[in-house]
């Protein structure tokens, strides 16, 4: 008799476990549902093309009520990005208003609102 309950006693602690860390994962890692997806492409002045490039992405203002749990949990304040070597690019973002550019002397700069659960597509202009 003692055997059995062993066994029943240890899986249960193991499935306490499983469950408590799983709820740690997802409480430090919002839901993807709750980010935007923003995709696009660099378009090069001077046409060379086969060039990759840098991209900063600034938040502006936190979209706050769309973001579950801690806003600083939802909303990066500052990241950067590389592009492939044709231009595109691809990251997700909490939902709010944010400022992109790509790194270069005369590059366009342009700012983008996004909600939880959208896609939206960009272009940018690098010298």
């Amino acid at each position: 008799m003692k055997l059995p309950m062993a066994k029943f006693v240890l899986g249960t602690i193991l499935v306490m476990t499983i469950v408590v860390a799983v709820k740690s994962v997802s409480a430090n890692h919002p839901q993807d549902s709750k980010k935007a997806r923003v995709s696009g492409t660099v378009v090069s002045r001077n046409a060379l093309g086969g060039k990759k490039y840098s991209i900063s992405i600034k938040l502006k203002n936190c979209k706050c009520e769309e973001c579950k749990g801690k806003c600083s949990d939802c909303c990066i304040p500052q990241e950067t990005i590389d592009s492939d070597e044709n231009g595109n690019f691809q990251f997700s973002l909490g939902p709010g208003t944010y400022s992109v550019q790509v790194s270069g002397r005369d590059s366009s700069r342009i700012e983008i609102e996004v909600s939880a659960g959208e896609s939206k597509n960009i272009s940018l202009t690098a010298d």
